[in-house]
């Protein structure tokens, strides 16, 4: 998950200030940040806080596909 987060943050450094705020705003901590009134975050902030939600979709596809995968062998042994 580090090397994805590393990856995910480097894909990051390449956008531009803009882009990156408009991805950032809609990333839990993102909005998050602006109900509470914290609305400039600094750049590193923003690249941390998006790859931070990236790495948790992944673990939960990951979590996911892992409970279907044993759901699945659970019914074959049943069968």
């Amino acid at each position: 998950m580090r090397e994805v987060e590393s990856y995910t943050e480097r894909l990051l450094s390449k956008m531009s200030d803009g882009e990156m705020r408009w991805l950032w705003l809609d990333t839990e901590n993102g909005i998050m940040a602006v109900e509470q009134g914290f609305d400039e975050p600094d750049r590193w902030d923003m690249v941390h806080d998006i790859a931070l939600d990236v790495n948790q979709v992944i673990a939960d596809d990951v979590c996911q596909e892992a409970q279907e995968i044993l759901k699945k062998r659970k019914r074959k042994r049943k069968a």
